[in-house]
């Protein structure tokens, strides 16, 4: 017979466990099986190659929005100019992402 999964509720232990190697476990208080606390997928995100990867991702993403933000700045500047002259400014709507029409 197959017993119910139950959350592990000692959060002191867990802390422990994780502080001493990284990888920890805890030990079940009914029948004393250890109790994993990282599993595989948790142990490739923690590798220094993945987290090189993430960082990576990071700053181009950060680029990509701090280009769009400058660009907005601009259309904000140029949209304030031709006000100021007493024009009519109509702006490009369409977005430069993505592949070139060719």
């Amino acid at each position: 017979m197959q017993r119910l999964r139950e959350a592990f509720k000692d959060r002191e232990a867990i802390d422990e466990a994780l502080a001493l190697d990284g990888q920890g476990k805890v030990f079940c208080g009914k029948c004393g099986k250890p109790i994993l606390l990282r599993d595989l997928i948790e142990a490739k995100f923690e590798s220094p190659a993945v987290k090189q990867q993430v960082r990576e991702m990071q700053i181009a993403g950060q680029a990509v929005l701090d280009n769009e933000s400058r660009e907005l700045i601009l259309v904000g500047h140029a949209f304030s100019i031709v006000a100021e002259a007493g024009q009519i400014y109509r702006g490009y709507t369409n977005s430069d992402h993505g592949s070139m029409a060719r």
